[in-house]
Protein backbone atom coordinates (compact mmCIF):
# COMPACT_ATOMS: atom_id res chain seq x y z
CA UNK A 1 0.00 0.00 0.00
CA UNK A 2 1.29 3.42 -0.92
CA UNK A 3 2.65 5.12 2.24
CA UNK A 4 1.83 8.60 0.89
CA UNK A 5 -1.82 7.68 0.37
CA UNK A 6 -1.99 6.11 3.82
CA UNK A 7 -0.71 9.33 5.40
CA UNK A 8 -3.06 11.65 3.54
CA UNK A 9 -6.39 10.01 2.75
CA UNK A 10 -6.36 6.97 5.02
CA UNK A 11 -5.41 8.56 8.32
CA UNK A 12 -8.12 8.22 11.00
CA UNK A 13 -10.02 11.37 11.99
CA UNK A 14 -9.35 13.17 15.26
CA UNK A 15 -10.78 11.31 18.24
CA UNK A 16 -11.25 8.04 16.35
CA UNK A 17 -11.21 5.06 18.76
CA UNK A 18 -11.08 2.31 16.13
CA UNK A 19 -8.09 0.00 16.61
CA UNK A 20 -6.40 -1.07 13.35
CA UNK A 21 -4.40 -4.31 13.38
CA UNK A 22 -2.31 -5.35 10.40
CA UNK A 23 -1.51 -9.02 10.00
CA UNK A 24 0.06 -11.17 7.31
CA UNK A 25 -3.42 -12.25 6.19
CA UNK A 26 -4.97 -8.78 6.05
CA UNK A 27 -6.31 -5.94 8.19
CA UNK A 28 -8.64 -5.98 11.18
CA UNK A 29 -10.65 -3.03 12.53
CA UNK A 30 -11.90 -3.26 16.12
CA UNK A 31 -14.68 -0.75 16.86
CA UNK A 32 -15.30 -0.32 20.62
CA UNK A 33 -18.72 0.18 22.26
CA UNK A 34 -20.32 3.62 22.36
CA UNK A 35 -21.32 3.34 26.01
CA UNK A 36 -24.62 2.99 27.83
CA UNK A 37 -25.81 6.56 27.27
CA UNK A 38 -25.09 7.12 23.59
CA UNK A 39 -25.15 3.49 22.52
CA UNK A 40 -28.59 2.81 23.98
CA UNK A 41 -30.08 5.99 22.39
CA UNK A 42 -31.48 7.06 25.74
CA UNK A 43 -33.06 3.69 26.61
CA UNK A 44 -30.71 3.12 29.57
CA UNK A 45 -31.64 6.31 31.48
CA UNK A 46 -35.29 5.75 30.53
CA UNK A 47 -35.24 2.22 31.95
CA UNK A 48 -33.56 3.49 35.14
CA UNK A 49 -36.27 6.13 35.61
CA UNK A 50 -38.96 3.50 34.87
CA UNK A 51 -37.55 1.11 37.49
CA UNK A 52 -37.19 3.89 40.07
CA UNK A 53 -40.83 4.86 39.52
CA UNK A 54 -42.00 1.25 39.83
CA UNK A 55 -39.85 0.81 42.95
CA UNK A 56 -41.45 3.88 44.49
CA UNK A 57 -44.94 2.64 43.68
CA UNK A 58 -44.12 -0.84 45.02
CA UNK A 59 -42.79 0.63 48.26
CA UNK A 60 -45.90 2.79 48.51
CA UNK A 61 -48.09 -0.27 48.07
CA UNK A 62 -46.40 -1.84 51.11
CA UNK A 63 -46.28 1.13 53.46
CA UNK A 64 -49.62 2.89 52.87
CA UNK A 65 -52.44 2.21 55.25
CA UNK A 66 -54.49 -0.69 53.99
CA UNK A 67 -51.67 -1.74 51.66
CA UNK A 68 -50.29 -5.16 50.75
CA UNK A 69 -49.15 -6.07 54.26
CA UNK A 70 -52.60 -5.46 55.70
CA UNK A 71 -54.62 -7.17 52.96
CA UNK A 72 -55.74 -10.79 52.73
CA UNK A 73 -53.52 -13.10 50.69
CA UNK A 74 -55.81 -13.05 47.64
CA UNK A 75 -55.92 -9.25 47.41
CA UNK A 76 -52.18 -8.91 48.10
CA UNK A 77 -51.38 -11.45 45.36
CA UNK A 78 -53.48 -9.48 42.87
CA UNK A 79 -51.61 -6.25 43.66
CA UNK A 80 -48.18 -7.88 43.47
CA UNK A 81 -49.04 -9.61 40.19
CA UNK A 82 -50.12 -6.29 38.73
CA UNK A 83 -46.89 -4.56 39.83
CA UNK A 84 -44.75 -7.46 38.59
CA UNK A 85 -45.81 -6.73 35.00
CA UNK A 86 -44.17 -3.30 35.20
CA UNK A 87 -41.07 -4.76 36.89
CA UNK A 88 -40.70 -7.22 34.01
CA UNK A 89 -41.09 -4.47 31.40
CA UNK A 90 -38.54 -2.27 33.16
CA UNK A 91 -36.07 -5.13 33.49
CA UNK A 92 -36.46 -5.91 29.77
CA UNK A 93 -35.76 -2.26 28.93
CA UNK A 94 -32.67 -2.29 31.17
CA UNK A 95 -31.24 -5.52 29.70
CA UNK A 96 -31.88 -4.26 26.15
CA UNK A 97 -30.19 -0.92 26.88
CA UNK A 98 -27.11 -2.59 28.37
CA UNK A 99 -26.90 -4.84 25.31
CA UNK A 100 -27.15 -1.82 22.98
CA UNK A 101 -24.55 0.18 24.91
CA UNK A 102 -22.00 -2.67 24.98
CA UNK A 103 -22.22 -3.59 21.29
CA UNK A 104 -18.91 -3.66 19.50
CA UNK A 105 -17.82 -4.70 16.02
CA UNK A 106 -14.82 -6.27 14.35
CA UNK A 107 -14.29 -5.78 10.60
CA UNK A 108 -11.75 -7.95 8.78
CA UNK A 109 -10.38 -7.63 5.24
CA UNK A 110 -8.54 -10.79 4.22
CA UNK A 111 -7.98 -12.43 0.83
CA UNK A 112 -10.53 -10.27 -1.02
CA UNK A 113 -13.16 -11.05 1.62
CA UNK A 114 -14.86 -8.65 4.02
CA UNK A 115 -16.12 -10.07 7.32
CA UNK A 116 -17.93 -8.47 10.25
CA UNK A 117 -18.56 -9.82 13.72
CA UNK A 118 -20.92 -7.95 16.06
CA UNK A 119 -20.75 -8.58 19.78
CA UNK A 120 -23.24 -7.67 22.51
CA UNK A 121 -21.19 -7.83 25.72
CA UNK A 122 -19.21 -11.10 25.80
CA UNK A 123 -21.40 -12.90 23.22
CA UNK A 124 -21.19 -12.79 19.43
CA UNK A 125 -24.64 -11.88 18.17
CA UNK A 126 -24.17 -11.54 14.41
CA UNK A 127 -21.63 -12.45 11.76
CA UNK A 128 -21.49 -11.56 8.07
CA UNK A 129 -19.03 -12.34 5.31
CA UNK A 130 -18.82 -11.21 1.68
CA UNK A 131 -16.52 -11.98 -1.21
CA UNK A 132 -15.17 -8.96 -3.11
CA UNK A 133 -17.18 -9.83 -6.22
CA UNK A 134 -20.41 -9.91 -4.18
CA UNK A 135 -20.11 -6.28 -3.05
CA UNK A 136 -21.61 -3.31 -4.87
CA UNK A 137 -20.60 -0.59 -2.39
CA UNK A 138 -19.36 0.12 1.11
CA UNK A 139 -20.09 3.63 2.38
CA UNK A 140 -21.55 5.71 5.18
CA UNK A 141 -25.15 6.84 4.87
CA UNK A 142 -27.93 8.48 6.84
CA UNK A 143 -30.04 6.44 9.26
CA UNK A 144 -33.66 6.72 8.08
CA UNK A 145 -35.92 9.29 9.75
CA UNK A 146 -33.17 10.43 12.11
CA UNK A 147 -33.27 13.99 13.39
CA UNK A 148 -30.63 15.26 13.74
CA UNK A 149 -29.11 13.03 11.07
CA UNK A 150 -27.24 9.95 12.28
CA UNK A 151 -25.00 7.81 10.10
CA UNK A 152 -24.25 4.12 9.65
CA UNK A 153 -21.79 2.04 7.67
CA UNK A 154 -23.81 0.44 4.86
CA UNK A 155 -22.69 -2.60 2.91
CA UNK A 156 -24.64 -3.23 -0.28
CA UNK A 157 -24.32 -6.42 -2.31
CA UNK A 158 -24.79 -6.72 -6.06
CA UNK A 159 -28.16 -8.49 -5.59
CA UNK A 160 -29.57 -5.54 -3.63
CA UNK A 161 -29.18 -6.87 -0.08
CA UNK A 162 -28.21 -4.21 2.46
CA UNK A 163 -26.49 -4.57 5.82
CA UNK A 164 -26.27 -1.59 8.19
CA UNK A 165 -23.49 -1.50 10.78
CA UNK A 166 -22.18 0.92 13.43
CA UNK A 167 -25.21 3.14 13.85
CA UNK A 168 -24.79 6.43 15.77
CA UNK A 169 -21.07 6.70 15.02
CA UNK A 170 -19.40 9.94 13.97
CA UNK A 171 -19.76 10.61 10.27
CA UNK A 172 -16.04 11.31 9.79
CA UNK A 173 -15.15 7.99 11.43
CA UNK A 174 -17.59 6.06 9.24
CA UNK A 175 -16.41 7.75 6.04
CA UNK A 176 -12.80 6.98 6.95
CA UNK A 177 -13.64 3.36 7.73
CA UNK A 178 -15.59 2.96 4.46
CA UNK A 179 -12.67 4.44 2.51
CA UNK A 180 -10.18 2.11 4.19
CA UNK A 181 -12.28 -0.97 3.48
CA UNK A 182 -12.91 0.02 -0.14
CA UNK A 183 -9.25 0.88 -0.67
CA UNK A 184 -8.07 -2.50 0.57
CA UNK A 185 -10.70 -4.37 -1.45
CA UNK A 186 -9.87 -2.39 -4.59
CA UNK A 187 -13.35 -0.92 -5.06
CA UNK A 188 -14.44 2.73 -5.42
CA UNK A 189 -17.18 4.43 -3.44
CA UNK A 190 -20.17 4.85 -5.79
CA UNK A 191 -22.28 7.98 -5.61
CA UNK A 192 -25.62 7.50 -3.81
CA UNK A 193 -27.20 10.26 -5.91
CA UNK A 194 -29.71 9.65 -8.71
CA UNK A 195 -28.70 12.33 -11.21
CA UNK A 196 -30.56 11.08 -14.30
CA UNK A 197 -33.56 13.16 -15.32
CA UNK A 198 -37.15 11.87 -15.44
CA UNK A 199 -39.31 14.38 -17.30
CA UNK A 200 -42.75 12.73 -17.24
CA UNK A 201 -44.63 11.81 -14.06
CA UNK A 202 -44.42 8.06 -13.40
CA UNK A 203 -47.52 5.82 -13.47
CA UNK A 204 -49.44 5.85 -10.21
CA UNK A 205 -47.88 9.09 -9.00
CA UNK A 206 -50.24 10.81 -6.52
CA UNK A 207 -48.51 14.18 -6.52
CA UNK A 208 -50.50 16.94 -8.24
CA UNK A 209 -48.59 19.28 -10.60
CA UNK A 210 -49.89 22.71 -11.59
CA UNK A 211 -47.74 24.50 -14.22
CA UNK A 212 -47.29 28.29 -13.92
CA UNK A 213 -45.96 30.91 -16.33
CA UNK A 214 -42.62 31.11 -14.52
CA UNK A 215 -42.56 27.79 -12.63
CA UNK A 216 -44.96 25.31 -11.07
CA UNK A 217 -46.65 24.18 -7.84
CA UNK A 218 -46.57 20.57 -6.69
CA UNK A 219 -48.77 19.09 -3.94
CA UNK A 220 -47.45 15.87 -2.39
CA UNK A 221 -49.86 14.15 0.05
CA UNK A 222 -48.86 12.05 3.07
CA UNK A 223 -47.45 8.52 2.74
CA UNK A 224 -49.93 6.98 5.19
CA UNK A 225 -49.72 6.00 8.84
CA UNK A 226 -48.28 2.53 8.17
CA UNK A 227 -45.45 3.18 5.73
CA UNK A 228 -44.89 6.80 6.67
CA UNK A 229 -44.62 6.19 10.43
CA UNK A 230 -42.01 3.39 10.14
CA UNK A 231 -44.07 1.21 12.48
CA UNK A 232 -44.51 3.78 15.27
CA UNK A 233 -48.26 4.19 14.71
CA UNK A 234 -49.14 0.45 14.86
CA UNK A 235 -46.90 0.11 17.95
CA UNK A 236 -48.75 2.99 19.62
CA UNK A 237 -52.15 1.49 18.76
CA UNK A 238 -51.01 -1.88 20.12
CA UNK A 239 -49.79 -0.24 23.34
CA UNK A 240 -53.08 1.67 23.73
CA UNK A 241 -54.97 -1.62 23.34
CA UNK A 242 -52.81 -3.25 26.01
CA UNK A 243 -53.46 -0.38 28.42
CA UNK A 244 -57.21 -0.54 27.75
CA UNK A 245 -57.06 -4.22 28.72
CA UNK A 246 -55.10 -3.23 31.85
CA UNK A 247 -57.80 -0.71 32.75
CA UNK A 248 -60.55 -3.31 32.32
CA UNK A 249 -58.68 -5.95 34.34
CA UNK A 250 -57.87 -3.48 37.12
CA UNK A 251 -61.46 -2.29 37.28
CA UNK A 252 -62.69 -5.90 37.50
CA UNK A 253 -60.20 -6.69 40.29
CA UNK A 254 -61.29 -3.62 42.18
CA UNK A 255 -64.97 -4.46 41.73
CA UNK A 256 -64.41 -8.00 43.08
CA UNK A 257 -62.46 -6.76 46.10
CA UNK A 258 -59.06 -8.03 44.95
CA UNK A 259 -57.44 -4.59 44.91
CA UNK A 260 -56.28 -2.59 47.94
CA UNK A 261 -59.21 -0.81 49.55
CA UNK A 262 -57.27 2.23 50.81
CA UNK A 263 -57.49 5.45 48.82
CA UNK A 264 -53.70 5.78 48.74
CA UNK A 265 -53.18 2.36 47.15
CA UNK A 266 -55.88 2.96 44.57
CA UNK A 267 -54.37 6.31 43.62
CA UNK A 268 -50.95 4.69 43.16
CA UNK A 269 -52.40 1.91 40.99
CA UNK A 270 -54.40 4.17 38.73
CA UNK A 271 -51.53 6.68 38.52
CA UNK A 272 -49.25 3.93 37.14
CA UNK A 273 -51.88 2.97 34.59
CA UNK A 274 -52.41 6.62 33.64
CA UNK A 275 -48.70 7.25 33.04
CA UNK A 276 -48.45 4.28 30.67
CA UNK A 277 -51.67 5.24 28.90
CA UNK A 278 -50.26 8.72 28.25
CA UNK A 279 -47.08 7.16 26.82
CA UNK A 280 -49.15 4.86 24.56
CA UNK A 281 -51.30 7.73 23.27
CA UNK A 282 -48.15 9.81 22.66
CA UNK A 283 -46.62 6.98 20.59
CA UNK A 284 -49.79 6.62 18.50
CA UNK A 285 -49.95 10.39 17.99
CA UNK A 286 -46.30 10.50 16.95
CA UNK A 287 -46.90 7.72 14.42
CA UNK A 288 -49.89 9.57 12.99
CA UNK A 289 -47.74 12.70 12.73
CA UNK A 290 -45.04 10.83 10.80
CA UNK A 291 -47.55 9.25 8.42
CA UNK A 292 -49.47 12.47 7.79
CA UNK A 293 -46.48 14.56 6.72
CA UNK A 294 -47.21 16.29 3.42
CA UNK A 295 -45.74 19.19 1.51
CA UNK A 296 -46.33 21.72 -1.21
CA UNK A 297 -43.48 22.78 -3.47
CA UNK A 298 -43.54 25.93 -5.56
CA UNK A 299 -40.99 27.32 -8.01
CA UNK A 300 -41.55 30.88 -9.19
CA UNK A 301 -38.79 32.56 -11.14
CA UNK A 302 -35.55 32.01 -9.24
CA UNK A 303 -37.20 31.14 -5.93
CA UNK A 304 -38.03 27.79 -4.35
CA UNK A 305 -40.70 27.54 -1.64
CA UNK A 306 -41.51 24.43 0.42
CA UNK A 307 -44.44 24.32 2.84
CA UNK A 308 -44.45 21.27 5.13
CA UNK A 309 -47.56 20.22 7.06
CA UNK A 310 -48.26 17.49 9.63
CA UNK A 311 -50.13 17.07 12.93
CA UNK A 312 -47.87 19.43 14.87
CA UNK A 313 -44.75 20.07 12.76
CA UNK A 314 -45.54 22.86 10.32
CA UNK A 315 -42.78 24.83 8.69
CA UNK A 316 -42.02 26.85 5.60
CA UNK A 317 -38.67 27.42 3.86
CA UNK A 318 -37.76 29.64 0.95
CA UNK A 319 -34.52 29.99 -1.01
CA UNK A 320 -33.16 32.04 -3.88
CA UNK A 321 -31.53 30.01 -6.62
CA UNK A 322 -28.03 31.25 -5.67
CA UNK A 323 -28.57 29.92 -2.12
CA UNK A 324 -28.90 26.33 -3.33
CA UNK A 325 -26.10 23.91 -4.22
CA UNK A 326 -28.01 20.85 -5.49
CA UNK A 327 -31.39 19.16 -5.74
CA UNK A 328 -31.43 15.36 -5.91
CA UNK A 329 -33.13 12.11 -5.11
CA UNK A 330 -30.60 10.22 -3.01
CA UNK A 331 -30.43 6.94 -1.15
CA UNK A 332 -30.73 6.78 2.60
CA UNK A 333 -30.20 3.82 4.89
CA UNK A 334 -33.45 1.91 4.50
CA UNK A 335 -34.62 -0.94 2.30
CA UNK A 336 -37.96 -2.56 1.52
CA UNK A 337 -38.30 -5.92 -0.27
CA UNK A 338 -34.59 -5.82 -1.15
CA UNK A 339 -35.10 -2.45 -2.83
CA UNK A 340 -33.10 0.59 -1.75
CA UNK A 341 -35.26 3.53 -0.65
CA UNK A 342 -34.68 7.17 -1.55
CA UNK A 343 -35.54 10.64 -0.29
CA UNK A 344 -35.65 14.11 -1.83
CA UNK A 345 -32.73 16.24 -0.67
CA UNK A 346 -32.57 20.03 -0.90
CA UNK A 347 -28.90 20.95 -0.46
CA UNK A 348 -28.33 24.63 0.40
CA UNK A 349 -24.91 26.23 0.08
CA UNK A 350 -24.96 26.92 3.81
CA UNK A 351 -26.83 25.02 6.49
CA UNK A 352 -28.19 21.49 6.87
CA UNK A 353 -29.65 19.39 4.07
CA UNK A 354 -33.47 19.41 3.96
CA UNK A 355 -34.79 15.83 3.61
CA UNK A 356 -38.30 15.13 2.34
CA UNK A 357 -40.53 12.22 1.27
CA UNK A 358 -38.30 9.46 2.68
CA UNK A 359 -39.32 6.02 1.47
CA UNK A 360 -41.49 7.07 -1.47
CA UNK A 361 -41.24 5.37 -4.84
CA UNK A 362 -37.99 6.05 -6.68
CA UNK A 363 -39.56 7.17 -10.01
CA UNK A 364 -41.72 9.72 -8.18
CA UNK A 365 -38.78 11.16 -6.22
CA UNK A 366 -36.51 11.33 -9.27
CA UNK A 367 -39.29 13.07 -11.20
CA UNK A 368 -39.83 15.65 -8.42
CA UNK A 369 -36.09 16.30 -8.21
CA UNK A 370 -35.96 16.71 -12.00
CA UNK A 371 -38.80 19.24 -11.95
CA UNK A 372 -37.09 21.44 -9.37
CA UNK A 373 -33.64 21.03 -10.88
CA UNK A 374 -34.73 21.97 -14.41
CA UNK A 375 -36.87 24.88 -13.24
CA UNK A 376 -33.96 26.38 -11.25
CA UNK A 377 -31.11 25.13 -13.48
CA UNK A 378 -29.38 23.33 -10.59
CA UNK A 379 -27.21 20.19 -10.57
CA UNK A 380 -27.80 16.93 -8.72
CA UNK A 381 -24.37 17.04 -7.09
CA UNK A 382 -22.50 19.76 -5.26
CA UNK A 383 -19.22 21.13 -6.56
CA UNK A 384 -17.19 19.00 -4.14
CA UNK A 385 -19.08 15.86 -5.21
CA UNK A 386 -18.35 16.56 -8.88
CA UNK A 387 -14.58 16.49 -8.46
CA UNK A 388 -12.78 14.78 -11.37
CA UNK A 389 -12.15 11.08 -11.08
CA UNK A 390 -8.41 11.77 -11.45
CA UNK A 391 -8.48 13.59 -8.12
CA UNK A 392 -9.77 10.49 -6.34
CA UNK A 393 -6.90 8.21 -5.43
CA UNK A 394 -7.29 4.58 -6.41
CA UNK A 395 -5.25 1.58 -5.28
Amino acid sequence: MDDAIRQTELLPPTGCRVVVRHTAAGTQYEVPPLGLWRGSRGLFPFSCVWLLLVAFLTAAAFVVKGGVLEKPMREAAGTLAFLSVFWIVGAAFLVASIHMGRRRLTLSVQDNRLSSEAFGGPLRIRRHSWQRNELASVRSDVVPNSSPSRYELRIMTSDGHRTGLLGDRDRAELEWLAKRVCFELGMPLPSPIRSADVVDPPPGCIAVLQPLDDGFTLSVPGAGVWKGSVGVFPFGIWFVFIMIVAVIVTACLQYNGMMPASAEALVVTWLLIGVNMVFAIAAATLGYHLGSRRAQIAVAGNRLLIVHRSVWDNWQREWERNQLAAIRAAEFDARCDNKQLLQLQIVPRHGPVIRLFSGREEPELVWIATLIRRALDLPAETASERQPASDQRQP
